[in-house]
């Protein structure tokens, strides 16, 4: 519980270095009661708000998380199952309170590295498949994503130094042009 308190606070002193014009008309209330926080987002000159309610479950993992705005309850959540401990099993995709329009499987290895993400619709149909590669160090090294027809749309490289820090990360997209980044560390690791 300190560390979603220290949250709470470490959110309370960015938003008072917010400039006093941009917060003029906005109220922001944080309420935490037993197993649920909420985040609520008032603008007065637009007469709109939002609010995200996340509840956890006896393991404190996150169980629902709830979106709403001034017109509705809800406009949306997402629900989660675990597969153990902290992993995700299924991500599950509510536009509405009533039925679920998607939904996500997780897979892992057996270091608990995630090695597929698959998105699917309410048909069960999947809609993007992603698949991760591991180093003998768990460091992501390869990200694949396909499209629903099973097509690879796009591909990622990335690669580390003797440290274990990132430094290139090599994008090819099928339908956009590639790219290249490369990150430079000091003697410190920065």
């Amino acid at each position: 519980m300190k560390i979603k308190l220290i949250m709470i606070f470490c959110l309370v002193i960015q938003m008072n270095l917010i400039s006093q014009n941009s917060m003029k008309n906005k109220v922001i209330d944080i309420y935490w009661e037993d197993d649920k926080l909420e985040y609520v987002d008032k603008d007065s000159s637009k007469n709109y708000s939002w609010s995200t309610l996340t509840k956890y479950d006896k393991g404190k993992r996150i169980e629902m998380v709830a979106y709403g705005s001034t017109n509705s309850k809800t406009d949306r959540k997402n629900t989660y199952e675990y597969r153990d401990s902290l992993l995700i099993k299924e991500e599950v995709f509510f536009p509405n309170e009533d039925r679920p329009n998607q939904y996500t499987i997780y897979e892992y290895d057996q270091k608990g590295n995630n090695t597929r993400k698959t998105d699917r619709n309410k048909q069960d149909e999947i809609q993007y498949d992603y698949q991760y590669a591991y180093n003998e160090k768990s460091q992501l090294i390869q990200q694949i994503a396909y499209n629903y027809l099973g097509y690879p749309t796009m591909k990622i490289d990335y690669k580390y130094d003797q440290n274990g820090n990132l430094i290139e990360e090599k994008t090819q997209d099928y339908f956009d042009d590639d790219s290249l980044v490369r990150y430079n560390y000091d003697q410190k690791g920065n």
